[in-house]
């Protein structure tokens, strides 16, 4: 019979497997994945770049490239953990060019930075954040709690994407959008600590062996 301690999410044994489990896609909502996809072509805008349709068709394209070899190419040629760094360190990035992008600084060109910005960070996302956050968390999450915690992560994942879909334009007349996005980038190097001091590598791993590594006993 199951101890009932060891089903519990939150107890001594499932605590860390949680945090890490769920803290991953959260993380990933809260990253600023939606101020880019759903607000493109308002951060074009912002930055005075006039041929936003061809932008948007750039950025789509660049999308769906990149998220089929992140998919196919990427995800089980390397480890997990490397993957998810990489890709937290390269939107933290991205979203820096973004607020330089859309600064309006008298700087000739640097609009553009708004375009590349974008793109970089649709890339990075498609490496790494976009198709391993929920893999990863199905790989960490103990048997005994999978359900219910992987439940946690997707009510908090959609709860952070309705609010920074809802709230994106209020935060940048409060804070500018170059604030907004250096917000977004502060964000994702905080992503990055907890990926490289928080997170064990699953690849190549039984779930057996990875529930030994982060339940406590």
């Amino acid at each position: 019979v199951m101890n009932p301690a060891n089903a519990s999410m939150f107890g001594k044994r499932n605590w860390y497997a949680t945090m890490i489990g769920v803290g991953v896609p959260v993380g990933f909502a809260l990253g600023g994945v939606n101020s880019v996809n759903a607000y493109c072509a308002t951060i074009m805008g912002l930055s005075g770049i006039t041929w936003i349709p061809w932008a948007i068709t750039a950025y789509g394209a660049v999308q769906w490239v990149v998220g089929i070899v992140g998919i196919v190419g990427l995800v089980e040629q390397f480890d997990r953990k490397t993957l998810l760094a990489v890709s937290a360190a390269g939107c933290a990035c991205s979203h820096s060019l973004i607020a330089f992008g859309v600064s309006g600084v008298d700087i000739p060109g640097i609009h553009i930075l708004a375009l590349v910005g974008a793109l970089c960070f649709v890339t990075f996302v498609a490496i790494g954040l976009g198709p391993l956050s929920w893999a990863y968390s199905s790989e960490v999450l103990p048997s005994a709690v999978r359900g219910p915690a992987m439940s946690l992560a997707s009510v908090l994942f959609w709860t952070a994407t309705f609010l920074q879909e809802l709230f994106l334009l209020d935060m940048m007349d409060a804070f500018t959008p170059t604030g907004t996005f250096l917000f977004f980038a502060a964000f994702n190097v905080g992503a990055l600590v907890f990926v490289l001091t928080c997170l064990v590598e699953t690849r190549g791993r039984t779930l057996e062996e990875i529930e030994a590594l982060v339940t406590h006993q």
